[in-house]
């Protein structure tokens, strides 16, 4: 079974860019699809996954440290709390 896992940056300098990862992500693998995600983004997700036809459970809540690499990034480095989400497509088993 393929699994796939999704690096951030969580969707925040592309809107919606996660979503749309998770979505393909579901549709060409035969399995469950880990993806982390801004931990306030999280009923968002479970709705989304929904509307799929998949499931969505956090697996793993986390703070994630993003140092400053970027000329937009402010802070020296910034704790950003996130969810590891197990999405699931329809009729897979859950762990």
């Amino acid at each position: 079974n393929a699994r796939q896992v999704m690096n951030p940056p969580f969707g925040t300098r592309a809107t919606g860019a996660d979503v749309a990862f998770v979505r393909a992500a579901l549709r060409l693998c035969d399995g469950p699809v880990y993806s982390l995600h801004k931990s306030s983004t999280r009923d968002y997700l479970v709705r989304r996954a929904g509307a799929w036809g998949a499931s969505a459970r956090v697996v793993a809540e986390l703070k994630f440290d993003v140092p400053k690499c970027y000329a937009f990034h402010r802070d020296a480095s910034r704790d950003i709390a996130v969810d590891l989400v197990r999405f699931a497509p329809a009729g897979d088993a859950p762990l």
